[in-house]
C-alpha cells in the first residue's frame, strides 16, 4: 500500500514493462509470415494479442484511475470492439484496494467510473 501517486508510478512502471514485452514478441514474428500457420508463430501471435488485450484494459483503468473520462481515453471505438467492463472494474478494485485507506484521496470514486464509462460504452 503507499499514497495515491507512489500506486500511479507503480502501475505506470508495470505497463512500461507490458509495452516492452510486447514490442519484444512482435520483433520476433517475422513480417511475411503473419498469415502464415507454424506453431512456434502461433504462439507468438497468441501472446501478442492477450498481452495487447490485457495492455489495453490496464491502461483504460489506469487512465480513469487518473481521472480521465471514458470518452477522451478511447474516443472512437470500433463496432464488436469494446472494453471488457467487468474487467476494468476488477483492475480498479485492485489499484483502489493499494492505496492506504489513511492517505484517502477523492480522485479515487469507482462507482463513478464505471457509471462514465457504461454511458460512453452504450
Amino acid at each position: 500500500m503507499g499514497t495515491y501517486k507512489e500506486v500511479l508510478a507503480k502501475i505506470k512502471e508495470s505497463q512500461k514493462q507490458m509495452g516492452f514485452y510486447i514490442r519484444s514478441l512482435k520483433n520476433k514474428r517475422p513480417l511475411g509470415q503473419r498469415r502464415l500457420s507454424g506453431e512456434h508463430i502461433d504462439d507468438i501471435c497468441y501472446a501478442i494479442e492477450t498481452n495487447k488485450h490485457i495492455f489495453r484494459h490496464n491502461h483504460i483503468a489506469y487512465c480513469l484511475f487518473r481521472g480521465v473520462p471514458y470518452r477522451i481515453i478511447e474516443p472512437n471505438i470500433k463496432k464488436g470492439n469494446k472494453p471488457n467492463i467487468e474487467l476494468i472494474v476488477e483492475i480498479l478494485a485492485e489499484f483502489g484496494g493499494r492505496i492506504s485507506p489513511e492517505v484517502g484521496d477523492s480522485k479515487f470514486d469507482l462507482a463513478l467510473m464505471v457509471e462514465d464509462m457504461g454511458k460512453w460504452c452504450e
